[in-house]
């Protein structure tokens, strides 16, 4: 988030008088700030998926790729990784971690947090990997890359179902704001997979129009 996104912030969400935002966003507060330059490593002008993973993994990516160092094979699976900070909480310090977005959780920015790939829009693959990583929580959209070819509405290439599997594995399932909150005041939710939409979901302004 550059410094112009957190002045529109300001304005937008406490407003302006005598030409500076009525108040602060939470983030003012936060201890340490730094910038980060999020240029790709084969361009000048960056795309999401390489700047969220500059952020990530404090490595420079190619464009459109997501936690590696791109190589020239045709395999977007397949480049040298780069661990991301996500997985180096959970694999040092035991950390929950999670995911959460108003895009299709397979989008480049939430991915960079924890998937490997050359291909930005390697979505089946990037469910994949969420998986295998195993966040506490994953939350947004993109519902449609977690269900099995077979399946209505389903956007995989291949008859595995990700719903089931992450079921299996311990995560329960929210689809709703309702199932949401009940999941959220059991004392014994540990792990949270909620799926909102089987695209990108509203923006916060999109909601009130």
């Amino acid at each position: 988030m550059s410094p112009a996104h957190r002045v529109a912030a300001r304005i937008l969400s406490k407003g302006i008088a005598e030409g500076k935002s009525r108040g602060k966003l939470a983030i003012d507060d936060m201890p340490q700030m730094a910038l980060v330059a999020t240029a790709g490593s084969d361009s000048i002008i960056t795309d999401s998926a390489n700047a969220a993973s500059a952020y990530a993994t404090g490595h420079k990516a190619a464009v459109n790729a997501l936690g590696v160092y791109a190589d020239r094979t045709p395999d977007p699976l397949d480049d040298p990784r780069v661990e991301t900070i996500a997985s180096l909480a959970k694999r040092r310090a035991g950390l929950a971690i999670g995911i959460v977005t108003n895009t299709e959780v397979e989008d480049a920015t939430p991915a960079a947090m924890l998937a490997h790939t050359r291909r930005r829009a390697a979505y089946d693959a990037i469910v994949a990997q969420y998986f295998d990583a195993k966040p506490d929580v994953l939350m947004g959209g993109g519902s449609a890359n977690f269900l099995p070819q077979s399946a209505a509405g389903s956007k995989r290439k291949d008859d595995i179902d990700y719903l089931a599997r992450f079921r299996d594995a311990g995560y329960p399932l929210a689809t709703t704001a309702s199932e949401l909150n009940a999941l959220a005041a059991k004392p014994d939710t540990r792990k949270l997979l909620g799926l909102f939409a089987t695209g990108n979901m509203d923006g916060a302004l999109d909601r009130k129009f």
